[in-house]
């Protein structure tokens, strides 16, 4: 699980980092590259830190403008997540006797879905969110 995690890690390390990279081409300050220099790619790093940096370099006001103006930006947001396929996930938390839970579920996903995976091991689902 751990060897697991990692490689997402590295992953999200890696895609905030092009994520930075396309930011300055958009037109946000050279200096956002300097946020995230100091970091560790161990940290779990995403969006809303980078959010976060965006608007403490002043190019957003608040969340809302970062992510609406700047994040959702088709050369930003298009950059690829590492992802775990869920089968895996799902086999590598219950191996470490962990509680599989998919969280952050899109809106389009059916009953079929949840019967489908429930029957592979999935034990819940994130049901609390923003909207």
């Amino acid at each position: 699980l751990q060897q697991a995690l990692q490689v997402v890690r590295n992953g999200r390390w890696h895609r905030l980092q092009e994520m930075v990279t396309q930011l300055v081409k958009c037109g946000v300050s050279a200096d956002l590259t300097q946020f995230f220099q100091a970091e560790k790619p161990e940290h779990s790093f995403g969006r809303r830190h980078l959010a976060r940096a965006i608007i403490d370099l002043k190019a957003s006001r608040n969340f809302y403008h970062a992510f609406s103006f700047w994040l959702a930006k088709p050369e930003v947001a298009g950059v690829p997540k590492t992802r775990l396929p869920l089968k895996q996930g799902i086999e590598l938390v219950r191996a470490a006797k962990g509680i599989p839970v998919l969280a952050h579920p899109p809106e389009d996903l059916d009953r079929e879905f949840f019967r489908k995976w429930k029957s592979h091991g999935l034990l819940g689902i994130e049901c609390e969110y923003p909207w």
